[in-house]
């Protein structure tokens, strides 16, 4: 179907039409000037400019652009209306041309000619929303968005669908349109963070629109109803509602709103309600309604993109390949226009999704998609801070930890000014947590794992697992600070978090629990440590490595403290017994028990020192933590000098 939708005649000057809210291309019914008739004696359209006087005028353009805080988001933002505006007059001039045309299609002109009256009353509201009060970091940041997703008027050229429906009653036709103008301002109240007050404008219309009893106006208010039902009560509320907008807009042969609502519909089963069996069939109708009208080539991208999606989801040998091949071509359908598309940054970031085989390729598109951010919203906004936090990971992986950081802080900064993306600023506040604790920055990994539970306790329900993974990297900071009884009762918190949906043998479970046994080792609580140790032991699947290494170098170090020499040794050989790669990080602590009991034992005493000297050469532990460590032991004189000598 794409490839017969390709071979469809286009027209003159296809830019981009972004699909983001309702249809634009609305073509309810305002009055068209006469269509033929006696030549004017002047050009009427020589002077189309001034029907924007008072919409996007210089006035106006000096009210907006005052009213963002960030310089470089209000020349986005002066750039996306001065493109909206271009593009308006030119297709208005060109409607108006063809009335004086005999060959002209009326009710087709007609369609246009109330397709660019509604995005020009829409373009009035919003500009009028945003050049009143000044905004504020959240709400400039929400504005641009709305901005960069504005429907083109070249929308309006295209919409061969709307000039097939039947238009309203002639005394309705004033109020359909005024109707579908409240609509639109519903629409822009919802994406600039005016939720309630949207909500409330939308529910307020709904008695007139079925007054109106219009089916594409009842349409429209329907799939509207679906973006604030799915955003208020339940995605399954929006969906059902989604479904009656679709068979309204069939019904009454609204085409345009029809293949974008199955678009929308197919994209919330592949990615939302897992459901690929019914994303392929919603995409399929998409598919059809779009063959035939004359989508933009933006459209085109979003079913290529879809197609892809739908790939994926197939999982089979040949449909990796396939899925690239459906991206790269929804990018180049998009780079082929001068404006810059808020569809590209999320087309490059799935492509580089599906680049995982592949960390080079994957790597660039990512930093690709940074860029295309930064281009369309700039380097602070909270779409941009999508991809960044894409990449920052990715960074991570390779171990460019500097890199990673400033990419991840940067997203944080970008989704906290939205009051967005909770999820992934949690996401980003475990990755800088853990990059913390690994560099030995203890209060940085103390404020991040701290931000992370305050972030998961305000969108996740209170017997969530995921709870139980900032008290774990708590916990860890608190033993490395030698807060043992601190560190205890954050491992206790975490895996009261853990255990309930984690089976015992899990890694995270069971590493929470060794560092309870160590702690409880730590503070002479000998038997509890011991019966911790053990349990684990008796838990642990036997491919658990490290978890059993320090469990056993735990009982290990008590049985020495206790004098049993051959207990330790038995607990050592079962280290060895394990047969692991590398003990890491945990070679040096077995290296100095080994040499102890070689001390006891009257074993190679040399051989055993000589692999403490070897150890340490790898060890980020300071002498003065080594000598701590040593004067914490049970120890001889000649046993401290033995290994202090191969620990300095």
């Amino acid at each position: 179907l794409l490839a017969e939708l390709e071979a469809v005649p286009r027209r003159r000057r296809r830019r981009v039409v972004v699909a983001a809210g309702l249809v634009a291309a609305g073509a309810l019914g305002l009055a068209l000037p006469q269509l033929s008739g006696p030549a004017e004696a002047t050009d009427p359209c020589a002077t189309i400019e001034a029907e924007l006087d008072g919409v996007w005028d210089a006035d106006a353009r000096a009210l907006v652009s005052a009213n963002f805080e960030r310089a470089d988001e209000g020349a986005r933002a002066l750039d996306a209306l001065d493109r909206w505006r271009d593009g308006w007059i030119d297709e208005r001039r060109a409607v108006c041309r063809a009335s004086g045309r005999a060959e002209a299609d009326a009710s087709l002109e007609r369609a246009k000619l109330s397709c660019l009256t509604r995005q020009r009353q829409r373009v009035d509201a919003l500009v009028d929303a945003l050049g009143g009060a000044a905004l504020d970091d959240e709400r400039s940041a929400r504005a641009l968005d709305v901005l960069r997703t504005l429907p083109e008027a070249e929308a309006c050229e295209d919409d061969l669908g709307a000039s097939l429906m039947e238009p309203p009653p002639a005394d309705q036709r004033q109020r359909v349109a005024q109707l579908q103008v409240s609509i639109d301002r519903a629409t822009d109240q919802r994406r600039l963070g005016d939720f309630d007050a949207g909500f409330e404008l939308l529910r307020s219309l709904e008695p007139e629109v079925e007054i109106a009893g219009y089916g594409p106006l009842t349409a429209e208010f329907m799939a509207e109803r679906a973006k604030f039902e799915r955003t208020a009560s339940s995605l399954e509320r929006g969906v059902e509602l989604l479904a009656d907008a679709i068979d309204l807009a069939e019904v009454h042969r609204h085409e345009q709103l029809a293949g974008e609502l199955w678009l929308s519909l197919a994209m919330l089963s592949f990615n939302e309600l897992d459901d690929p069996e019914a994303g392929s069939r919603q995409l399929r109708r998409a598919l059809v309604t779009w063959q035939r009208l004359s989508p933009s080539d933006s459209i085109r991208a979003r079913l290529e993109f879809a197609r892809g999606i739908e790939r994926e989801s197939l999982g089979g040998a040949d449909d990796l390949e396939a899925a690239r091949a459906h991206l790269r071509r929804a990018i180049e359908l998009v780079e082929s226009s001068e404006a810059p598309s808020a569809d590209l940054p999320h087309y490059r970031g799935d492509l580089a999704r599906l680049h995982a085989d592949d960390p080079e390729a994957q790597l660039a598109l990512l930093r690709q998609a940074v860029a295309d951010g930064e281009r369309v919203w700039g380097p602070t906004h909270p779409r941009t801070a999508d991809f960044q936090y894409q990449l920052g990971n990715a960074l991570l992986l390779r171990g460019e930890n500097e890199a990673a950081r400033e990419l991840l802080d940067a997203a944080v900064a970008g989704w906290s000014r939205a009051g967005e993306g909770m999820r992934e600023r949690a996401a980003s506040e475990h990755s800088l947590a853990q990059l913390a604790l690994g560099e030995g920055d203890l209060d940085a990994a103390e404020t991040h794992a701290r931000a992370l539970a305050q972030m998961r306790a305000a969108y996740l329900p209170p017997d969530h697992a995921d709870h139980g993974d900032a008290p774990s990297m708590l916990a860890i900071i608190a033993g490395v600070r030698g807060q043992h009884e601190l560190a205890i009762d954050h491992a206790r918190e975490a895996l009261r978090h853990w255990e309930s949906k984690r089976d015992a043998s899990d890694p995270e479970v069971l590493y929470m629990r060794t560092e309870i046994a160590n702690h409880a080792h730590s503070l002479g609580r000998v038997d509890e440590a011991v019966a911790a140790y053990q349990s684990i032991l008796a838990d642990a699947l036997p491919d658990a490595g490290l978890v059993l290494v320090t469990a056993h170098l735990g009982l290990a170090d008590l049985e020495l403290n206790r004098g049993n020499v051959d207990a330790a040794a038995e607990q050592l050989h079962a280290i060895v017994a394990l047969d692991l790669p590398s003990l890491e990080p945990q070679t040096l602590t077995f290296t100095v028990l080994r040499a102890l009991v070689a001390l006891r034992q009257g074993g190679d005493v040399a051989a055993s020192l000589a692999a403490v000297r070897a150890a340490r050469k790898d060890s980020a532990l300071s002498s003065e933590q080594l000598h701590a460590w040593i004067d914490g032991l049970t120890l001889s004189d000649a046993e401290r000098d033995a290994l202090r000598g191969a620990l300095d």
